[in-house]
C-alpha cells in the first residue's frame, strides 16, 4: 500500500472499520465548503453540516466537546456505512 495514495488510505480506513466494527472519527464537521476553523457559533455552518449528515446513509453521531478555552466544538463519528457514502459524495475532499 502506498501511504501517500488517498485511495489506499480510504480503503484501509473502511476495511479496519468493517473488520473491527468500529466508528470512524471525522475529527470535525463535515461539509463541502469548510470555513476557517468551522466556527460552530456560526449557525449557517452547523445547518450545512447537519443537512449533509442526514442526507447520507449510515449512522452518524454529532459529538460536542470543550475546547479548553471555555468554548465548544463539534466533531462527527460514524459507522462504516456513512464513510462509504461520504467518500463518494461530490463534496468530499481529503485534507492533506
Amino acid at each position: 500500500m502506498n501511504e501517500q495514495d488517498p485511495l489506499s488510505q480510504q480503503a484501509l480506513t473502511l476495511a479496519l472499520a468493517r473488520r473491527l466494527d468500529a466508528l470512524v472519527d471525522f475529527d470535525g464537521l463535515l461539509s463541502g465548503h469548510p470555513t476557517a476553523g468551522d466556527d460552530t457559533s456560526n449557525e449557517a455552518v452547523l445547518v450545512r453540516a447537519r443537512a449533509l449528515a442526514v442526507a447520507l446513509p449510515g449512522r452518524l453521531a454529532e459529538v460536542s466537546y470543550g475546547t479548553g478555552g471555555g468554548g465548544r466544538w463539534l466533531r462527527y463519528a460514524g459507522d462504516v456505512e456513512f464513510p462509504k457514502a461520504w467518500l463518494h459524495h461530490p463534496n468530499f475532499h481529503l485534507v492533506k
